[in-house]
């Protein structure tokens, strides 16, 4: 009988310990949705930042973002299922190594799927489930949009124009770069403090002539200038203007 009682207690505690984690388990999975829900949303609603919303509008967006609230959190369930927690730390790590390589972006992203080692068929089912997140955020993005002014819609951030200034920017320095040739003078009559103040002058006011350095010790100015540009005879010019410290100029090999 008193093993009968032993047993049955023991089977209560039991069930309810399993009862306990259970709900544990269930508090900490809702905890979990809750954060990506409210992340999305944040997310969102951060993109319009610079639209300045009003207070109607901002109601109405937190109505669109719920709508697809749902949507959202479950093909994140979907995509962080298809990773082992081995392949989530080769993740994390290979994320922490590209931001310290100054990797962002999509070549991050691919730093970091390569880094998994998700197999062929993995790899295309992760990237579905990654599409289908970025197509939710799109849509929530479209209607939101649409609530907008057109004054609104021109305050908003345009898309890849950074990107844009940065590659234009490189193409011309590349350009720059394969057009201009280095000069390198010996200029003997450059011997004083006032010297190299004219011949900086000089040299700065020919347009195409940048990066003008000189060294008093031993005589010498370097500068770019065009590659199109007659040194020999823009020098010459300079002299014939009467700058003294660049007569008796010599080209340095």
């Amino acid at each position: 009988m008193l093993t009968r009682k032993i047993l049955f207690g023991l089977t209560i505690a039991l069930l309810a310990s399993s009862s306990l984690v259970a709900q544990d388990v269930e508090k900490k999975a809702k905890k979990t949705i809750d954060k990506v829900a409210q992340s999305f949303a944040d997310k969102m609603m951060k993109a319009f930042a610079k639209a300045e919303l009003t207070e109607e509008q901002k109601t109405q967006a937190g109505a669109i973002v719920d709508k697809h609230t749902k949507s959202y959190v479950e093909a994140r369930k979907a995509s962080e299922m298809l990773l082992t927690d081995e392949h989530k730390a080769k993740k994390k790590a290979a994320m922490e190594k590209a931001k310290a390589d100054g990797l962002k972006g999509k070549k991050a992203n691919m730093a970091a799927n390569e880094a998994m080692g998700l197999t062929e068929e993995q790899a295309a089912k992760y990237k579905e489930s990654k599409e289908k997140i970025a197509e939710i955020a799109t849509t929530v993005r479209e209607e939101i949009t649409g609530l907008l002014t057109e004054a609104q819609v021109a305050a908003m951030p345009k898309k890849g124009k950074k990107k844009k200034k940065k590659k234009k920017k490189k193409a011309e320095e590349e350009t720059s770069a394969t057009t201009a040739q280095t000069v390198s003078l010996k200029l003997p009559n450059m011997t004083c403090g006032g010297c190299v103040a004219s011949v900086k002058s000089a040299l700065t006011a020919v347009d195409g002539i940048e990066e003008i350095k000189t060294n008093l010790e031993d005589n010498t100015c370097s500068f770019n200038a065009p590659q199109s540009m007659d040194v020999a005879l823009t020098l010459n010019q300079i002299v014939e203007g009467g700058n003294h410290p660049i007569k008796g100029w010599k080209l340095v090999e």
